[in-house]
C-alpha cells in the first residue's frame, strides 16, 4: 500500500513530536515571559557591549544593538538554543532513515518487501520533516503564550518568519546525515562526520561574526549558521536568498541521498 511506510512511522514516532515539542515550549515560554522593561533591556545592552564580541558570539549573540529589543532578547535567549537542539534531533532523524536501522538488521525486512528503495527514503523524510515542523509549532505556541502575558509588545510576525530559517536549517542537516549514511556504513562514522561539520561550522561563523572586515568574516558564507540563525532575521528582516540557499541544499542533500540508497549494497 502507497503511504504505508510513512504512516506506520509516524504513528509510532508522533509522541516524540509532543515532547520535543512541550519541552521547547517550556523554553519558550520562559524565554518571553520574563521580558524586562524597556529601561533594563537598555541597561542589560549597555552590559553586554562591555563584554568582548568573540564571547557574545560565543553564546549565540548575533547583534548587540539587537538585543536591546523584546524581539532581539527573545532570538538570543531562545530561537538560537533552539536551532541548536533540533539540530541534534536533525541528525538522531537523519539516521534513522536509514543507517540506523540498517545497523540494527531491521533495514533488511523492510527491502524484502515489494516497496521501491526511493520511497523508503521519500516517507521517511517526510514523516522526520513533519515531525520537525510540528515540534517548532508547539514550541513557538509555548513562546507567543509567555508573549501574551509579557508587558512589552512583540514583532511576533518577524519572529515566525524567523522560524521559516530554523525548519529549513534543520531539514537541511537531516537530508545531510541521511545522504552520508547512504555512502558510509557505520552509524557512528556518520555520526562524528555530521557533528564535526556542525561544529565547526558554528565556529565559522562565531569566528567571522566577532572579526568584521577580516577574512575570518568572509568565511561566514561558508556556515549555514549565518543562514539557519533566526536572530539575523530579527535583525536584518527576511532574507529571500538565505531560505533558497537553504532549499536548494536540502534538496540537493535529499537527492544525493536517493542516488546513494538505490545504489548501496545493504549489509549488517
Amino acid at each position: 500500500m502507497r503511504g504505508a511506510i510513512f504512516v506506520e512511522l509516524l504513528r509510532r514516532n508522533w509522541r516524540q513530536m509532543v515532547y520535543w515539542g512541550i519541552g521547547l515550549a517550556i523554553l519558550g515560554f520562559y524565554a518571553t515571559s520574563v521580558i524586562p522593561n524597556a529601561d533594563t533591556l537598555r541597561q542589560y545592552q549597555a552590559v553586554v557591549e562591555t563584554l568582548p564580541p568573540i564571547l557574545l558570539q560565543a553564546f549565540g549573540a548575533a547583534d548587540n544593538s539587537v538585543m536591546a529589543t523584546p524581539e532581539g532578547f527573545v532570538a538570543f535567549s531562545f530561537l538560537a538554543y533552539l536551532l541548536l537542539i533540533m539540530l541534534v534531533y536533525a541528525v538522531l532523524a537523519g539516521l534513522n532513515i536509514t543507517a540506523s536501522e540498517e545497523e540494527d538488521g531491521i533495514m533488511d525486512v523492510l527491502l524484502a518487501l515489494s516497496v521501491p528503495r526511493w520511497r523508503i527514503i521519500v516517507e521517511k523524510y517526510a514523516v522526520y520533516a513533519l515531525l520537525v515542523v510540528g515540534i517548532v509549532v508547539i514550541s513557538y505556541a509555548g513562546m507567543f503564550l509567555g508573549a501574551a502575558g509579557a508587558t512589552m509588545p512583540f514583532n511576533m510576525s518577524l519572529l515566525t518568519v524567523g522560524g521559516i530559517n530554523i525548519v529549513l536549517g534543520v531539514l537541511l542537516v537531516m537530508a545531510f546525515t541521511a545522504c552520508l549514511a547512504t555512502l558510509i556504513r557505520r552509524r557512528a562514522t556518520t555520526t562524528a562526520i555530521v557533528v564535526s561539520v556542525i561544529v565547526v561550522s558554528y565556529f565559522i561563523n562565531v569566528i567571522g561574526n566577532a572579526a568584521a572586515g577580516t577574512v575570518a568574516a568572509a568565511l561566514r558564507a561558508l556556515s549555514f549558521f549565518s543562514y539557519a540563525d533566526a536572530q539575523y532575521v530579527v535583525a536584518d528582516g527576511f532574507s529571500i536568498g538565505s531560505v533558497l540557499l537553504l532549499s536548494a541544499a536540502t534538496v540537493l542533500f535529499f537527492v544525493g541521498a536517493l542516488w546513494g540508497w538505490e545504489r548501496r549494497d545493504v549489509g549488517v
